[in-house]
């Protein structure tokens, strides 16, 4: 049977929910210490992601930038400009890169090379490690922060492209276990028939609360932010401390309110999650979980308790 898409585009899916629930909570990050709680809705993360788009356009940026550019986006999972920018990039008519901070700096460098990337959005010092001689700019958190403020301030708004179907969404690099880590060109269309059958198997809604855990230069990331925005649920960050918490990640997941969990069985069997005589655990209202099949495909399971 043909499943009809649910979108043209990634940012067409983005646009779409927050049109239908622009108040509704799309990133959520608890703090791990006394910090105050990041709560970002999808009316704010649909504006900052814009004026990271503008900041991303050809005039702002490089006049040589195309829809096949690259960025690279190298700020921690906890970070709420992540999201944003993920967004922007696209917005704008580019491709991302996420390269996790925990990357050493040589073979982010080597990514950043390999992919031509027009941009970094980076810390500055790390900016500076893993670009040559200033080559490409970064742009650095701040300058990401005076953006979205003078976007708020009423700057006048941009014309983006029009993204298909066939445009390039993201680049994820391989590990390099066997030799020289090498980029996989990732077009929106792929990502959005990943989430058709996520929303359409699980029957995903605006209620709930997706656990987001996986690093963000990992394919697993991308199916556990945009399950949650197919529909106007909330994306809820683990940031690296959680999600190597092991057993004691179950009371986080409570205390969360977590709804949706996708880690690999290996990770779901040290948090003890068993049935007892047909009754689970009071973990979550569902519970899905994924490897990597042969065929490079994920694989989901989910329980319905």
């Amino acid at each position: 049977m043909t499943r009809t898409p649910i979108a043209t585009s990634i940012i067409d899916l983005f646009a779409r929910t927050c049109a239908a629930h622009p108040h509704a909570v799309a990133l959520e990050i608890p703090p791990n210490d006394e910090r105050a709680r990041t709560l970002r809705t999808y009316a704010e993360l649909d504006r900052a992601s814009s004026a990271i788009a503008r900041l991303l356009s050809p005039s702002s940026l490089s006049p040589d930038s195309h829809g096949e550019s690259v960025v690279i986006l190298a700020l921690a999972r906890s970070d709420p400009r992540l999201y944003a920018a993920m967004l922007g990039v696209m917005r704008a008519g580019y491709a991302y890169c996420a390269v996790d901070p925990l990357f050493p700096a040589r073979q982010a460098a080597d990514i950043v090379a390999d992919c031509a990337a027009i941009a970094i959005i980076a810390d500055p010092a790390r900016g500076a490690e893993i670009a040559t001689a200033g080559v490409p700019p970064v742009i650095t958190p701040a300058i990401i922060d005076r953006a979205i403020a003078d976007h708020l301030d009423g700057a006048e708004s941009l014309a983006l492209p029009t993204i298909s179907p066939t445009s390039l969404a993201y680049v994820i690099y391989t590990s390099g276990t066997t030799g020289r880590p090498k980029g996989v060109e990732i077009e929106h269309h792929s990502i959005l028939n990943l989430v058709s059958s996520d929303v359409s198997e699980f029957g995903l809604g605006v209620g709930d609360r997706i656990a987001q855990g996986s690093s963000a230069s990992y394919d697993s990331s991308l199916e556990e932010i945009w399950m949650a925005w197919a529909v106007g649920a909330t994306v809820l960050v683990m940031d690296d401390e959680t999600a190597r918490l092991g057993p004691d990640l179950l009371a986080w997941l409570q205390r969360e309110r977590v709804t949706v969990l996708c880690p690999p069985p290996t990770l779901l069997r040290t948090l003890d999650y068993v049935r007892d005589e047909g009754k689970a655990k009071p973990l979550a209202t569902r519970i899905s979980w994924g490897e990597l099949a042969l065929a490079g495909a994920t694989t989901l399971l989910a329980l319905l308790l």
